[in-house]
């Protein structure tokens, strides 16, 4: 008996030990602000279209700040400071834009994290310049800082999160009316256009001249180009 208590006591009186954390954040993204993700989307050269980044899976006490770089093919879309939007959940950092790559940062109060899954971050206005295929990631910002920290008192750093960087989706620019992207336009695009035309939500692929709204100006631009194949250059 005088053993058990011996022991129970030593237990009792050993030091508290804070572990890291161990988590495995979850970043994807909305392109269409309607709180569904994608892992792909279109547009046509001279549309806007927004993205909106969340992440799921983050522990307590939640984070307190976050921070990554986003990376575009800077040939076929463009993105400047004035289209990063930091959630309003948190304090805009420094954010800084070069061709095909965005720094992005946003702060908490230290001790207020945000916990839970669907965090939004941020939303950015990518503007499409050119056809072809774009993948969009996002990327650690290197060992000199810390991107993803846990509020206080925890303060575990999620960087290794990140791993060599995560693909959030790919954005495929393709020529003006060729909804499907199979080169020429069609039918079948005609078939699409309709159906958005009808039923348009916030981001338009229909609306070809990207101006607000669905009107007969596109129903004109559609006609310009339909019945004609990759090989013609809008």
């Amino acid at each position: 008996m005088k053993i058990f208590f011996s022991v129970l006591l030593a237990f009792l009186f050993v030091p508290i030990l804070h572990f890291p954390v161990l988590a495995q954040l979850q970043f994807r993204a909305d392109f269409n602000s309607d709180l569904v993700y994608e892992a792909e989307w279109t547009a046509f050269p001279g549309q806007t279209f927004p993205m909106d980044i969340y992440v799921s899976g983050v522990p307590e006490p939640g984070l307190s700040s976050f921070g990554f770089y986003l990376n575009y093919d800077g040939y076929l879309l463009d993105l400047g400071v004035e289209d990063i939007l930091v959630d309003s959940d948190w304090f805009a950092g420094e954010t800084a834009d070069s061709w095909g790559q965005a720094e992005i940062t946003g702060l908490r109060s230290p001790v207020e994290g945000r916990a839970g899954d669907d965090i939004r971050l941020v939303r950015v206005l990518f503007h499409a310049i050119d056809v072809g295929e774009s993948q969009v990631w996002i990327s650690d910002r290197g060992e000199s800082v810390d991107d993803l920290v846990l509020a206080y008192p925890d303060g575990t750093v999620l960087d290794s999160d990140l791993g060599d960087g995560v693909l959030l989706g790919t954005v495929d620019v393709n020529r003006t009316g060729d909804f499907d992207g199979d080169g020429d336009v069609d039918g079948a695009d005609l078939s699409a256009f309709a159906d958005q035309y009808a039923n348009c939500t916030e981001f338009c692929l229909a609306n070809l001249d990207a101006i607000d709204g669905i009107s007969s100006n596109d129903v004109f631009l559609l006609g310009q180009v339909f019945g004609t194949d990759e090989d013609l250059q809008d």
